[in-house]
Formats: structure tokens, sequence, C-alpha cells
């Protein structure tokens, strides 16, 4: 679980936000092949907008991990028709260095 929050204090910054924003998230491992992300995110001059991801790891050894994902900005702009946030991301390369010691 996480929170995030973003407070403007610097008016004269270009492309910043207006107001406040905060977020809240969680990730969710519900087998060893599958992770899900769901979050809250409200603020700003956006609304309330509900994120949510799901991925798929078909290989997950102690050094070689494949990942393919899935995930929306906006879960529910796909059920709305005044104002929809139309917004999807597909992943299917990511790079990691060093390893993590431990468990």
């Amino acid at each position: 679980m996480g929170i995030d929050s973003y407070i403007p204090l610097n008016k004269d910054i270009p492309g910043r936000y207006e107001k406040a924003m905060i977020g809240l998230g969680v990730h969710y491992d519900p087998a060893k092949w599958i992770q899900l992300s769901l979050g809250l995110v409200t603020g700003g001059k956006v609304g309330t907008n509900v994120p949510l991801g799901i991925t798929f790891i078909p290989v997950r050894k102690e050094h070689t991990t494949w990942q393919i994902g899935f995930a929306t900005r906006d879960v529910i702009s796909f059920f709305k028709s005044k104002n929809p946030t139309v917004s999807f991301a597909f992943g299917f390369l990511r790079f990691s260095f060093g390893e993590l010691k431990g468990k």
C-alpha cells in the first residue's frame, strides 16, 4: 500500500498542477504469476480517477523474470459517457540492473 501527495508551492512553474492532489494505491499478488494494482487519485482539476493494472509473469526465476502488463489511468472512464479520460498502457519490455539481497 502507498500514499502520494502533490502540493504545488510555486505558481511560476509552467505545466504545474494548480491544486493539490492525493493518491492512494495498493499492489496485490494473488498468485506467483499475476500482480494486480488498484488506486484512487483525486484533486487538482482531474477529478477522481481509479487506475487499474494487471501484470502477468510467465517466467519468475531467481535471475530471470518475464512480465507482460496492461493498465489504465481511470477504469471508470470505460463506463461513463461524460468527460471520459481514455488511457491505456501496454508493457512488454522491462530492464532491471543489479539484484535484490535477501527475500
